[in-house]
């Protein structure tokens, strides 16, 4: 076997490198942090701290009392300090250096009321007592009996009590298994410390009595069978029981479709028609030609009304009632497009000018601005001087680029035609015609063009052109 000297050399060369840069890597300076494996033996440098600095974990103590990485799970900050040489230097703390940072012995909390046989009912006022020392703030907690832990409130330690105006499993966003029918069990109230590591619990279980008479919220208009058109004015009327005329409610409007790829029939109550509105029993609602979530009412479709009670100072809802039936929202007469010429003024960019969309007995559709013109087999509609497009799964969008605006978009010189239709979920403007120019700046030629633009925000999708359209200038 013939030995390559030459080759030999050339990857011992490659080697020294590699393993001199890798040995050679920069080492993690005081303050940055890093992913850093401990397992490795301190003198890889590409993987610890510079010298004279030690990893320390960059957790903290969170408002609610709980131990949490300031950075990311496993992520160390190089530091001077040294965690276990019994001093709880700068940077250290309860969660990052336990050992050093020991909690005090002469701090203490003591969980005085409920301390174990009392009973709390829904809507009550209970006053949490505890007793403490050398403790700066404290977090409270209800204990459930399984040890989940819901949080309630972050004061001040000497004060020594906090007023709880108890309203059930709502107040307990972290736990959605508690609803406020929870049947009676028996709880806790926790208290820690949030800066040092000492908490207590009641000694003895207390009961939570769920009443058996709550408040709750009737929707009586739109109740079902209602026809309701855009435009109109309707009053939205409800009745609440048990609930404080002066307190916040919510009306939100249900789409029957329900929820996309859901079968459980459940509604997409997702439109908000007013929010936190005082507990009047009435709200006159102007039907809009446009909701909040961006899609028109269509005419074809049914809905509900969701009436929710938001009790003060809660983070949601406590309380609802949905219509009892379907009711449905139409165009004001003479909006939908049939084989009746429509004369609208619409509004562009460029100010205002006419549009004519009539339906021909062939069922094609044909929009007119100007000198442009467009065709669609689709359902079109038109709201308020604006034209909008059903799509095939029901969803209705504004076509916002009309026929003389997507004309003047493309770059097709000559356009032969221009239809409207809907692909992928877009509406689009699909546009053929021809364009002219000279074969390497030479002969004279024309070139079949295809191209489609956003009838949305007049993006251009894509252009189809001949191969050789590069050898042409102006095609």
């Amino acid at each position: 076997m013939r030995f390559n000297i030459t080759g030999f050399i050339f990857i011992a060369l490659f080697c020294f490198v590699i393993v001199g840069c890798f040995v050679s890597a920069e080492c993690i300076k005081e303050g940055e942090t890093g992913f850093i494996d401990l397992s490795r033996r301190p003198d890889n440098l590409s993987y610890n701290c510079c010298s004279g600095l030690y990893p320390a974990s960059t957790s903290i103590l969170t408002s609610e009392g709980l131990c949490a990485s300031s950075v990311g799970s496993g992520s160390y900050k190089c530091t001077r300090a040294e965690c276990s040489n019994n001093i709880c230097e700068i940077g250290e703390n309860i969660c990052n250096c336990p050992q050093d940072c020991k909690t005090s012995s002469t701090s203490s909390i003591k969980v005085i009321s409920p301390n174990g046989g009392e009973g709390w009912e829904m809507g009550g006022d209970y006053d949490i007592k505890w007793n403490s020392t050398n403790v700066d703030n404290v977090n409270i907690y209800l204990a459930f009996p399984d040890g989940a832990l819901c949080f309630l409130k972050t004061t001040t330690a000497s004060q020594g009590h906090y007023l709880f105006h108890f309203l059930g499993g709502y107040q307990c966003p972290n736990i959605d298994r508690v609803p406020h029918s929870q049947p009676n069990n028996n709880y806790k109230i926790a208290i820690f410390g949030n800066l040092q590591n000492v908490s207590d619990y009641s000694d003895n279980d207390f009961l939570i009595v769920y009443a058996s008479v709550q408040p709750n919220i009737t929707v009586i208009s739109p109740n079902g069978g209602e026809t309701w058109k855009i435009g109109e004015t309707h009053d939205l009327i409800w009745n609440t029981t048990l609930y404080d005329p002066s307190g916040k409610i919510d009306l939100q409007l249900c789409d029957v479709r329900g929820v996309p790829g859901d079968v459980s029939g459940r509604y997409l109550c997702t439109e908000i028609i007013t929010n936190l509105l005082v507990n009047s029993g009435s709200y006159s609602w102007t039907i809009p030609s446009q909701f909040l979530g961006g899609y028109p009412f269509n005419g074809s479709k049914v809905y509900r009304i969701e009436g929710r009670i938001w009790p003060e100072g809660l983070s949601r809802w406590a309380w609802i009632d949905l219509s009892d039936d379907n009711f449905s929202i139409g165009f004001a007469q003479g909006t939908q497009i049939n084989t009746t010429v429509i004369q609208n003024e619409t509004s562009t960019s460029q100010g205002t000018s006419q549009i004519s969309i009539g339906k021909t007995s062939s069922g094609v559709i044909s929009i007119t601005q100007g000198n442009a013109e467009a065709t669609s087999t689709s359902k079109l509609n038109v709201i308020d001087s604006k034209v909008y497009f059903e799509t095939s799964s029901g969803i209705v969008k504004e076509v916002k680029v009309l026929p003389e605006e997507a004309s003047s978009k493309s770059t097709i010189k000559t356009i032969n035609e221009m239809k409207i239709s809907e692909e992928d979920g877009k509406i689009i403007y699909s546009i053929s015609g021809k364009n002219k120019g000279k074969f390497v700046f030479l002969i004279p030629v024309s070139a079949s063009i295809n191209q489609k633009i956003n009838a949305e925000n007049g993006e251009i999708i894509s252009t189809e052109k001949p191969w050789w359209s590069f050898l042409a200038s102006g095609i």
